[in-house]
């Protein structure tokens, strides 16, 4: 169980990881979209876009629950507890959008 002193340190490094990691892969495969859009066509290169898409809204939707979990986790407002509770199912459904 992780202790309270290091939830703040937690969440922080875990949206800000997931933000970086999320750019990176969306510019990677933005890239690859325009690489092969100069090359084959428009049509071609949408399944990148699509892929990005998919991609930004699935860390989307993890890093603003965390956000509206530390907000109140900050101020130490009992309502951290309901986002808190939502986190955990979160994190599965955006795990799950990528497959």
């Amino acid at each position: 169980m992780m202790s309270i002193t290091f939830m703040f340190p937690y969440f922080s490094f875990a949206i800000a990881l997931s933000t970086v990691i999320t750019i990176l892969i969306a510019s990677r495969l933005l890239l690859y979209c325009h690489r092969i859009t100069k090359a084959a066509g428009k049509a071609s290169g949408s399944q990148y876009t699509n892929i990005t898409m998919i991609v930004v809204e699935s860390s989307l939707l993890y890093s603003s629950c965390s956000l509206l979990y530390l907000g109140p986790y900050i101020v130490h407002n009992p309502v951290d507890f309901t986002f808190l509770q939502i986190i955990g199912t979160v994190d599965i459904s955006s795990a799950r959008l990528l497959c």
